[in-house]
């Protein structure tokens, strides 16, 4: 932990995991309120933060101070190790990334014709 990031050389990992706590909190909040105003704003606080993670994600795997750690991050994903776990974690967050922005366009087009009615 006292080593410095991959992604983000220039800090600590401690302090990167330290930072990421308020963020995260700060968006569960924001889901939980938005979950019984409107929705749809959840759904794009959700997307930000889908984004974050794929793009920490890929970065993470193409970095070059990562040679010789564990691309899954250490995760263990039904028994399968570090090619099958980076490919489901992979999979999941382009999943929960494609989902969001269907989401948000689905809206924004319903908006715009509902505009176009009045």
């Amino acid at each position: 932990m006292n080593e410095a990031d991959f992604v983000f050389p220039f800090i600590k990992a401690k302090y990167l995991l330290f930072a990421i706590v308020p963020v995260n909190l700060f968006v569960a909040s924001m889901l939980i309120k938005k979950m019984f105003t409107r929705p749809i704003e959840g759904v794009k606080f959700a997307l930000w933060l889908s984004l974050l993670f794929v793009l920490y994600f890929i970065a993470f795997l193409y970095s070059p101070g990562r040679a010789g750690v564990c691309k899954c991050f250490g995760v263990s994903l039904f028994g399968f190790m570090e090619p099958n776990a980076v490919l489901f974690s992979l999979a999941f967050l382009g999943i929960m990334l494609l989902g969001g922005i269907i989401l948000v366009l689905w809206d924004w087009f319903v908006r715009r014709r509902e505009m176009k009615k009045i």
